[in-house]
Formats: structure tokens, C-alpha cells, sequence
């Protein structure tokens, strides 16, 4: 890592730390920082899933659809950083602001690396929603908003994260590691009525380089929340509309051409009770409307997405807590509708499965970043078991997962990793993502200062054996060890 992208941060928190003290602002207006720094080294094996050479493989939108990940290494070592700063100004009673600063691209990168490079390669494989700002400044200001209190509604003006139900596609980035959030740039008023918070959204999400009506992406958006803590209950219903010109930048297809005009729908239901001992989190997001040229036929396709999504914890005792977890995430068919959801790269179900963009090992900020990962196509399931004593904490995970579309020979199908329209299937793909086991640990080195790490043996599957090229690869399976030091302030 370039001493220089260590010195811009730090040179930021000395000034603002001076303004903070009064001695930058005569009034003396209160500053306060919280933030997060953190490392992770990890040793993967046979990130490739396989032992044939695939360093000639062409990966991304040009690619043929084959799950191949281009190299002839066996081994990847991934040591990559995090860092964000969360200023806060209160001005008075009514209104404060508030910022968010990082470096590079998803909050950090991997050390040694150009901290300027932007990994979104923004074709439509990667996710409905913003994830990150689109900047490659050494030093980014990812968020800075206004909170206005009022008598009739709190507001929210600038740019701004978002977070809805269980964060499987809002999602703020709120939590220790997460290197992305879900970016909204406009205004939102929130009104209390009793336990209900009903919540009007516009945002003017992009517009290029361009400031015409042809270029822009607008989202306008209602959610309606009821919150009762007394009866540990919560459940809501989100409605959003976004439309697009029909020449703008940020969604593009496998050609980098525009999709075109559009006219999307997201309606996300969200459903979180507990019990003495038991818990159930449920969130269902369905995306429905007219997307445009994604396939890049020069033919408009409609769009219909949706997933189910639960989470159950029971807490067995006052040690040991178990959980289950699964859900369904719906695949394209490559039909005249596109079906392919992609949920918020923070949102895991796994150490390996769909956590890293395999095809930037070797490809490093070139046309994607490592963490431009998402799950998308699978039905999935996870079995854990939690243990806590003292200052520890150890996980246990069983995760299952099978892909709901695969390629069918003579047919046309989606490369759901990379994103892009194939026109023929040369061989039918199986549909066995594999089998994951997953021990981790926490351990709460101080109130500020934790330590993480994991061990994982993931079982590949036999999709990822496709090539298509009438003849499949030998899958080999993957085995990680990794370690993650977080210091939250």
C-alpha cells in the first residue's frame, strides 16, 4: 500500500480533529468521529475451482459464458484493507451533518495496490441499486447529508446510505467489514405516527457527465414501517419507482451501450419478530417493469426479479445460540423477461460462496474489483450453531446452495457471475453450487478492537465445471484460512 494513501486520511483527521476543538470554527460547533479501520490476510486454495490452465480464458462481457477463472496459479493470497471516517456536526437543536470519507474503491482495496483504481465496471451483472459512489480519488466523500429535525418530520438531504429489513437490498454498510452501502442522493422525510414511520424518498441517482433529461436516473419512493418495540415486533412494505433516460450511463449492457429507456418497480416486504427465545426475520424483494436492451440485441426486455429471503435464531441457552437461514434468489431463463435478482454485495451467506469476484485474483482493478460479488441464482440454505464464553465467540456453519437456471444446451442463457447474454449453449450446466463448512471466531481483543478468524472447506459443485465447450473441467474443491483485525471508533 502506497504510503501516500495513508498519509491523505490521517492528514484529514489531524485538520478535522483542529476544527473539533473549537480552534477551527469560532463558534466552537461540536465535532465528533466514529469510523473503522481493518486488515484481512486470507490464503485460498484452488481459487480457480479447478486444476486445468484457464490463463488463455476471456472473462467479463466478451467472455463465451464459461464459469472458468482466468489464470494458471493454484493459490491466491488476498491482503486487502478498510478504512471509513463518519464526521458529525451538530449545528444545533435541529440540524446536523453528517459525512462519510474512505479511500479507493468499496472503502479500501488490497495492500499494494493503486487505491485510485474503480472497480464498477456498471454493466447491468452487478446490482439494481448503487453500492458505492462512482469516484477514483484517493480520498472519496462517499456520503454528506443534512438531518433536519422538524415538528412534523425528521429530514435527510444530501447523499446518503440506506438500509430496509433484513439489508438483503438496502443495505447502509453499517456493520463491522462492510464495504459498501446503498447510495441515495436527493431527500427523504420521515413522520412518526405513533409506531408507524412513514417515509416519502426522491433521489436524482445519476445523471453522467450530463445534466439532460436523457441521461438522468430517478427514483421515487414511499415505505411505510410499524415498529413496536413493547411486542418486539416489525414489518413494512417498501414501494420504489426508478426510471432512466434512454441514454444513460449508469446501467449498460454487455456492448458498454446504455440499456436504454426503462421503467422499474422494486415492492419489498419485511417482517422481524421475536420471541422469548426464538426469532424470525423475513424480507421478499420483487423487481417488476421494462429494463431495456440488457442483453445488448438491440431488443427491450421486461424485467421481473424476486427473491425470499429468512433468517431463525433460537437461543438454546445462555451459551449457545442456533440459527437457520435460507432463501431463494431467482436466476434468468433468458427468456423475453429478464429474471435475474442480485442482492446488496454486504449481505453473505457464506465465507466463499458468492463473497469474492474470483476473476479479479489475477485481474486486479482492471475491469473489476474483488469484492464485486453478489448472490444472485440460488436457492440456498445454512445451518449454524453459535458459541460464546467470555470474550469469545465461535461460529459453525453448514451451507448448502443449487442454482435455480443453468445453461441448456442449444439455448441461449446468462452468465449470472459476470453479467452478459450468451447466444447458445454448447452443453448443458448442472445446477450444484456445493456444499460449504465454515468454523470462525471472534474474539473481543478490547471494547474497540476485534479479532476474526475463520476456516473454510467449500465442496465445488459441478456448475462451476462448465466451460462451454461440449467438454466440462474436473471441479477441485477450494479450502481457505483467513484472519480480520477491526478497530471501530
Amino acid at each position: 500500500m502506497k504510503a501516500r494513501y495513508i498519509i491523505k486520511p490521517l492528514l484529514l483527521i489531524l485538520l478535522l480533529s483542529f476544527f473539533a476543538s473549537g480552534e477551527g470554527f469560532s463558534a466552537g460547533i461540536p465535532v465528533t468521529f466514529k469510523g473503522s479501520i481493518g486488515f484481512e490476510t486470507i490464503r485460498l486454495d484452488s481459487y480457480r475451482r479447478t486444476d486445468n490452465d484457464t490463463s488463455g480464458v476471456t472473462v467479463g462481457s466478451a467472455g463465451n459464458g464459461t464459469q472458468e477463472i482466468t489464470g494458471n496459479a493454484s493459490k491466491a493470497f488476498l491482503q486487502t484493507y478498510l478504512f471509513r471516517l463518519n464526521p458529525e456536526m451538530v449545528v444545533n437543536d435541529h440540524v446536523t451533518v453528517k459525512a462519510e470519507l474512505s479511500s479507493g474503491y468499496g472503502r479500501g482495496g488490497t495492500l499494494g495496490d493503486d487505491a485510485t483504481v474503480n472497480g464498477n465496471s456498471q454493466t447491468f451483472g452487478g446490482q439494481f441499486y448503487n453500492v458505492t459512489s462512482n469516484n477514483s480519488s484517493t480520498l472519496a466523500v462517499s456520503q454528506f447529508y443534512m438531518n433536519i429535525f422538524a415538528d412534523i418530520a425528521t429530514f435527510k438531504v444530501g447523499r446518503f446510505s440506506k438500509e430496509w429489513g433484513l439489508g438483503a437490498v438496502f443495505n447502509e454498510g453499517n456493520q463491522t467489514g462492510d464495504r459498501f452501502f446503498t447510495l441515495y442522493e436527493g431527500f427523504e422525510a420521515t413522520f412518526s405516527l405513533g409506531k408507524f414511520y412513514i417515509t416519502p424518498q426522491w433521489a436524482n441517482i445519476s445523471n453522467g457527465n450530463d445534466l439532460t433529461h436523457d441521461k438522468e436516473v430517478k427514483d421515487l419512493a414511499i415505505s411505510a414501517l410499524y415498529d413496536n418495540p413493547d411486542k418486539d415486533l416489525k414489518f413494512g412494505l417498501y414501494y420504489g419507482s426508478r426510471r432512466t433516460g434512454g441514454n444513460n450511463s449508469l446501467y449498460q449492457n454487455q456492448s458498454s451501450a446504455s440499456v436504454g429507456s426503462s421503467s422499474m418497480t422494486l415492492i419489498d416486504v419485511f417482517y422481524q419478530k421475536y420471541w422469548d427465545k426464538f426469532s424470525l426475520g423475513i424480507e421478499i424483494p420483487f423487481v417488476d417493469g421494462e429494463i431495456g436492451d440488457v442483453y445488448g440485441t438491440s431488443t427491450n426486455q421486461n424485467y421481473r426479479a424476486t427473491a425470499y429471503i429468512a433468517q431463525a435464531r433460537y437461543q438454546a441457552s445462555d451459551s449457545w445460540k442456533l440459527s437457520l437461514d435460507g432463501g431463494f434468489v431467482s436466476g434468468d431463463s433468458s427468456s423475453n423477461t429478464f429474471e435475474a435478482m442480485y442482492l446488496h454485495p454486504n449481505f453473505h451467506i457464506a465465507e466463499l460462496m458468492f463473497r469474492y469476484n474470483l476473476n479479479a485474483v489475477e485481474n486486479a482493478g482492471s475491469t473489476s474489483d474483488l469484492f464485486d460479488s453478489a448472490i444472485s441464482n440460488v436457492t440456498f440454505a445454512k445451518l449454524g450453531a453459535q458459541y460464546v464464553s467470555g470474550l469469545w465467540t465461535w461460529n459453525f456453519d453448514v451451507i448448502w446452495a443449487k442454482a435455480n437456471e443453468t445453461a441448456q444446451n442449444g439455448s441461449s442463457f446468462w452468465q449470472h457471475e459476470q453479467g452478459y447474454y450468451v447466444a447458445t449453449a454448447n452443453s448443458t450446466q448442472a445446477d450444484d453450487l456445493g456444499i460449504e463448512l465454515d468454523v470462525s471466531f471472534d474474539y473481543q481483543w478490547n471494547p474497540n478492537l476485534n479479532l476474526n478468524g475463520f476456516l473454510a472447506y467449500l465442496s465445488v459443485g459441478d456448475y462451476y465445471a462448465f466451460n462451454n465447450s461440449g467438454t466440462d473441467f474436473e471441479t477441485q474443491d477450494q479450502l481457505a484460512l483467513g484472519m480480520r483485525l477491526y478497530l471501530d471508533f
